[in-house]
């Protein structure tokens, strides 16, 4: 299983300044406690770039809403472009979307 993590943007600009060890601990501690993972990594890299992950605009949310609002029954969207750009954010999507859609099967249709 190969995981991607991102760290820092304007909300956390000091994670730039964690040298590779102390970031390496971090991301594992942080994917330990949030998808209960216990083995260490097999490799990592390192790359560092500054202003790069994509934050939404004001208003996001809302266009958000308003487009799940108008979707037909049944049909689900998630992942980085709705509620959240980082892993954790995708993995909470993902099991409320799983969520939902397991309710959908056992509601009866009409």
């Amino acid at each position: 299983v190969l995981l991607r993590a991102f760290f820092g943007g304007s909300r956390s600009p000091q994670s730039m300044e964690l040298d590779d060890e102390q970031l390496l601990a971090t991301v594992s501690g942080e994917l330990s406690q949030l998808l209960g993972l216990d083995a260490e990594p097999l490799f990592h890299r390192i790359f560092r770039w500054r202003r790069s992950n994509p934050q939404y605009d004001v208003g996001h949310l809302e266009r958000v809403m308003a487009i799940e609002a108008v979707l037909p029954r049944g049909l689900l969207v998630t992942g980085s472009a709705y509620r959240g750009v980082g892993i954790p954010d995708c993995v909470k999507q993902g099991r409320e979307a799983a969520k939902q859609a397991a309710e959908l099967i056992h509601q009866p249709s009409g």
